[in-house]
């Protein structure tokens, strides 16, 4: 299992918006979710609207025992309803 917990800073309130989770494998998608900013509890402790300042989310994600070894990349995109980007995460592990 894998996990980590980033925390970052919001400048103003973000009423909603856009998680996206992409994770590659030896440049081969194995996971690409799209998920809504506001509806992701299990990720957010806070619900929207977030309010301006330091926020932390909790990523934590279960591989199956047949998931190859090695190195995987990827990145977590957050963006607000308008399509800007409010934060963006670079991941790089290894199993």
């Amino acid at each position: 299992m894998e996990s980590f917990s980033p925390h970052y800073s919001a400048a103003e309130e973000v009423e909603g918006g856009s998680l996206n989770i992409l994770v590659k494998y030896k440049y081969i998608p194995v996971m690409n979710k799209k998920k809504d900013l506001c509806n992701i509890p299990d990720i957010l402790a806070d619900s929207c609207p977030l309010q301006p300042g330091v926020h932390e989310a909790t990523f934590i994600q279960k591989f199956p025992s047949h998931a190859p070894y090695g190195t995987y990349v990827g990145k977590v995109v957050a963006k607000d309803k308008s399509g800007n980007e409010l934060v963006c995460i670079k991941l790089n592990f290894t199993i």
